[in-house]
């Protein structure tokens, strides 16, 4: 299995629906870096994965209930 993009909408600090990331598919370049500031939500996205597939999150992961972003 490939996973070609990621889309969260609502999850966590993604409030709406933000560009999806998009990973490499390329056989010679397969490698997806992610590079941000601290706070722009790497660990987020790191979580959403482990959601997705475990049904789990990193072990520093804070109100692990409060996954949707409910802003208005």
């Amino acid at each position: 299995m490939k996973l070609h993009e990621l889309k969260m909408v609502n999850w966590r600090s993604f409030y709406g629906e933000p560009p999806a990331v998009r990973f490499s598919t390329d056989t010679e370049k397969n490698v997806t870096v992610i590079h941000a500031p601290n706070g722009s939500g790497k660990t987020n996205l790191l979580n959403a994965l482990l959601w997705l597939f475990a049904g789990t999150t990193s072990p520093n992961f804070q109100q692990p209930k409060q996954l949707i972003n409910k802003q208005s």
